[in-house]
């Protein structure tokens, strides 16, 4: 029998009614509209022909900036690998992966990072890339009312706005400066459901969210970013705007101990999770970009991640 022919290769305009069909295939999400609209350039994006066709397809969104300490580099994401389910355990994923990496790396971008669909992806990549564990996050499930007497004002802000408020909060922390398209994007998404990026200004001082609610009614507030942690009045500021049986809420995690940073060469996380705390990101990069002696009571900082 005469075996498949498979090809690696980036995409051509020809490509887009291929590649939305492998996204809402994948994903069914309806979000391919925006993506395609906004974000989408043929260059940017890795396909794999499978006996002619395009089967799968994966992307590499320019983010910003890696921050780690004084260091400052560029940053590209892998976004919305998608494999047809025709062909999938056969590498396909491994290979758009692999060809991202090597081509964010090649374009200038000495941080590439994903954000995996599932734990389990986790394992997977790092036995088959040099991706590493290396973003965490703190995510709690609030089922409680929130009282929404404290005195607090939730208002809309732009991405401009959003990104300066961001920078001042993070500021000493392992993460990703997101740029101006990433949070519009992010912004776009949250937007149809009634959501968006916002200033949260309460008794305890500032905080900044990006709320966005849920078909079931939750709500999920997938960065919420104020010194100390989860704030109660900044909570309570959403939950006045945002009224809902539940919220699942976003922050840096915080360690019980000072974090040592190890080589990316080694076969572990990067971050011992000795906190309350879930792996959420994973990083392409030379050892020199992130390994510092520096130690932090946070972990590296991803951020959103347009899910």
């Amino acid at each position: 029998m005469r075996m498949m022919e498979v090809l690696t290769r980036i995409s051509r305009g020809s490509d887009t009614a291929a590649l939305r069909r492998i996204w809402t295939t994948a994903f069914g999400d309806g979000d391919d509209e925006d993506f395609f609209s906004f974000y989408f350039r043929p260059e940017m994006c890795v396909v794999v022909e499978s006996g002619g066709t395009a089967s799968a397809a994966g992307y590499l969104i320019p983010f910003g900036n890696f921050i780690y300490g004084d260091v400052k580099v560029r940053c590209a994401m892998i976004y919305a690998v998608a494999v047809l389910p025709d062909v999938r355990n056969r590498g396909y994923g491994t290979l758009i992966v692999r060809d991202l990496i090597a081509r964010g790396h090649a374009a200038g971008y000495p941080a590439v990072v994903l954000c995996p669909a599932s734990d389990g992806l986790f394992g997977y990549y790092s036995t088959r890339s040099v991706l590493r564990d290396y973003f965490y996050v703190a995510e709690r499930r609030i089922v409680e009312t929130l009282s929404a007497a404290l005195p607090a004002r939730l208002s809309r802000v732009s991405p401009d706005e959003y990104g300066s408020l961001r920078e001042r909060f993070l500021s000493g922390v392992p993460h990703i400066e997101i740029d101006r398209d990433g949070l519009l994007y992010q912004d776009l998404l949250c937007s149809h459901a009634g959501g968006g990026l916002y200033l949260a200004e309460t008794i305890d001082g500032d905080a900044c969210a990006v709320v966005e609610p849920q078909h079931d009614g939750s709500v999920w507030v997938k960065e919420l970013l104020c010194p100390g942690g989860v704030d109660a009045s900044a909570l309570s500021s959403i939950a006045s705007v945002f009224p809902a049986d539940s919220y699942i809420v976003r922050t840096p995690a915080q360690a019980d101990a000072p974090l040592d940073v190890a080589p990316l060469d080694v076969a572990q996380p990067v971050v011992a999770p000795r906190f309350p705390a879930r792996r959420f990101g994973m990083i392409a990069a030379d050892p020199g970009v992130t390994a510092s002696a520096a130690r932090t009571k946070t972990a590296p900082w991803f951020g959103l991640s347009f899910d």
